[in-house]
């Protein structure tokens, strides 16, 4: 009885080590990633490029997480008849989150804009991040978006990932 009690203890922690490895979400080391030649992000390591409809940037790590990116141009913007020369961040985080129907948090005048919210796609339910940087001649609205448990709030890496976001 011994010998079985020990053997199914020594198993029992091979299984508790094995499973504790693959723990999902699991944050793996950081890495700095360039979006377009304007913008710079520390996230984890392994997010991986592809081309999407409609982002300039496009970042995805399996199914865990993925950033959408959007440059609009001043010139662009005027060209949808948006007067540029009164046109700053905040602003700009106005337009982005009303078109999106995000409700923004508050913030302090000090803070890069954000804004998060809820919702489904598919038969999926997601976290989105929204967070703009004005660069020179343009204005980038990245989108951090990640699957949402049941009941469970955003993910803290998501708000880190926005906070890292930095203008090179």
């Amino acid at each position: 009885m011994g010998r079985k009690f020990a053997c199914f203890l020594l198993c029992l922690a091979a299984v508790l080590t094995l499973a504790a490895c693959s723990v999902p979400g699991e944050r793996t080391s950081s890495e700095e990633y360039i979006l377009g030649d304007e913008l710079a992000i520390t996230m984890d390591g392994g997010f991986k490029a592809s081309d999407t409809p409609g982002a300039d940037v496009y970042l995805f790590k399996g199914d865990e997480c993925a950033l959408y990116a959007v440059r609009d141009t001043k010139q662009s913007l005027e060209d949808l008849g948006y007067d540029t020369s009164v046109l700053d961040l905040s602003a700009y985080f106005d337009l982005v989150t009303k078109a999106n129907g995000i409700t923004a948090e508050e913030q302090t005048s000090e803070e890069a804009p954000v804004a998060s919210c809820r919702r489904v796609s598919g038969d999926a339910e997601y976290w989105y991040c929204v967070t703009v940087r004005e660069c020179g001649d343009a204005f980038w609205s990245v989108y951090l978006i990640s699957p949402a448990g049941d009941g469970e709030p955003m993910p803290s890496f998501l708000s880190d990932y926005a906070a890292s976001l930095r203008v090179l």
